[in-house]
């Protein structure tokens, strides 16, 4: 997870960026990647 540099998360529900936060911090610590939120309206063959 060391040379990881971005993440894209795309969430269907905004609501759920809380918990998102704190399942990510679960496997990044210190310096995070950078990263983007975006709230979708869906996701294909829904992922």
């Amino acid at each position: 997870m060391n040379e990881i540099v971005k993440a894209t998360i795309f969430l269907t529900d905004i609501n759920d960026f809380e918990i998102v936060n704190s399942i990510y911090s679960k496997y990044f610590s210190g310096d995070f990647p950078a990263r983007a939120a975006i709230g979708v309206n869906g996701l294909a063959k829904n992922a």
